[in-house]
């Protein structure tokens, strides 16, 4: 499992609103904690992303380094530019089960 691309592969379909090839990659009990919410659930996080989504007309994420840590998880230091106005540092703490599914991500503001 190359975590790197993987990493890489959910920031591009985050940027993009991608909701379908989200599902794909998140497993049915995914967990999302953020400065804002604590979600559990896959349709639940699904939704929240998609309630974000139809809020901002755009979303670009600029990756800045990807670590890669034990075996199923690895940190993304981005940089994240809402409607080319709002631009957030945040690092994401992303763990991925056997099956290669996103099953935890943690973000950070900062």
């Amino acid at each position: 499992m190359n975590l790197t691309k993987m990493v890489g592969k959910y920031f591009d379909e985050f940027q993009n609103k991608n909701l379908k090839n989200l599902s794909i990659m998140f497993d049915e009990n995914i967990k999302l904690k953020d400065w804002d919410v604590d979600i559990l659930g896959k349709t639940d996080v699904l939704l929240f992303n998609e309630q974000l989504f139809d809020s901002v007309k755009d979303i670009k994420i600029n990756i800045k380094n990807i670590y890669v840590g034990s075996n199923s998880t690895a940190i993304g230091e981005v940089t994240v530019v809402i409607d080319n106005d709002t631009t957030l540092a945040v690092v994401d703490i992303i763990t991925f089960n056997r099956a290669g599914k996103i099953e935890s991500i943690r973000a950070y503001k900062g």
